[in-house]
């Protein structure tokens, strides 16, 4: 009996809210498509989160810690590209050095979006690659005085094109001077093994994210495709890896994507399915479906609206 009570009463409510519309069918219903079509531009501008460290349960002690490594040491804001020379060759060529040379000083110049405004903004704060560190070499005078000399350890280096047209001697002196960079180099332990590999076949180049302003997959959206076309620019064969977090970030939010590409289609397939065994009737599999539709652009509006987005 009170099952019975409490049934009646939800029906009664239920009755209550549907006389309404049932009334005023007509006009409710325009007004429901009304409002909605109005929602749909702004659930439009609703935005994928694509940092996946966000969703962390950020309480946790482990994640605290993670995340104040993080901050402390840049870590999560790092994008690693590695540049390997073609085999049977090492980096020092005026092709593999003008790319990281070129990729390291426009990595700077590349524009994001602003998180806040939508403005320009830069998505690299600053780069770090052998190419544009300085070398400090320290020498002792006759007079027992010590003396230091900053110079570029990588100097300045001809373009591929005006490369290929020089004569043979004037080939031969870039050589030398490559050997006598390539030797320094490798002498340097702050560089080998960090910056360089040991066998001079590999480099890496850091790109600092401002993550507090732009997004860091787009960031690494844009320093993917800088560095491929400053490859395709000089014509260059190294091979490049792309790794740190805004990459791992990147690459993840782009897989969850394209497995929803690919599982939408059968999820929405299986739920009409289920409905229509269900329900029996074409119109109701429809109304349901429409009811969804619309329950998501009321929600993805009204978040957007309220600068939840």
């Amino acid at each position: 009996m009170p099952e019975q009570e409490k049934l009646s009463l939800l029906s009664r409510i239920s009755l209550w809210i549907a006389a309404p519309a049932m009334k005023w069918a007509v006009a409710m219903l325009v007004l429901l498509l009304l409002v909605t079509g109005v929602l749909i531009r702004p659930a439009m501008d609703i935005e994928n989160d694509d940092d996946v460290i966000k969703f962390l349960p950020q309480d946790d002690p482990k994640v605290v810690k993670f995340m104040e490594i993080g901050d402390q040491f840049h870590g999560l804001q790092m994008a690693i590209v590695g540049v390997e020379a073609r085999e049977g060759h090492d980096l020092f060529n005026v092709d593999d050095l003008m790319l990281v040379r070129l990729a390291s000083r426009e990595f700077k110049l590349l524009e994001c979006h602003d998180k806040e405004t939508g403005e320009p903004a830069f998505c690299v704060s600053n780069t770090t690659s052998f190419t544009e560190i300085k070398d400090i070499a320290h020498s002792t005078r006759e007079s027992g005085e010590e003396e230091a000399s900053v110079t570029d350890l990588v100097p300045d280096l001809p373009m591929p094109e005006a490369y290929a047209q020089m004569t043979p001697e004037q080939k031969k002196e870039v050589d030398a001077m490559l050997a006598e960079v390539r030797t320094r180099t490798l002498s340097l332990d702050h560089v080998r093994g960090f910056l360089v590999s040991p066998d001079a076949r590999a480099a890496a180049i850091y790109a600092q994210v401002d993550d507090t302003r732009v997004s860091t997959k787009e960031a690494a959206d844009k320093i993917r495709e800088k560095i491929e076309e400053i490859q395709a620019r000089l014509g260059t064969e190294a091979n490049l890896y792309y790794g740190g977090s805004p990459f791992i970030g990147g690459y993840s939010a782009d897989q969850a994507r394209l497995d929803m590409t690919k599982l939408s289609p059968w999820v929405i397939g299986i739920v009409v399915l289920i409905i229509l065994l269900t329900s029996k009737s074409i119109f109701a599999t429809l109304i349901a479906l429409f009811s969804v539709g619309i329950s998501m652009v009321w929600v993805m509006g009204g978040m957007s609206l309220f600068g939840l987005k």
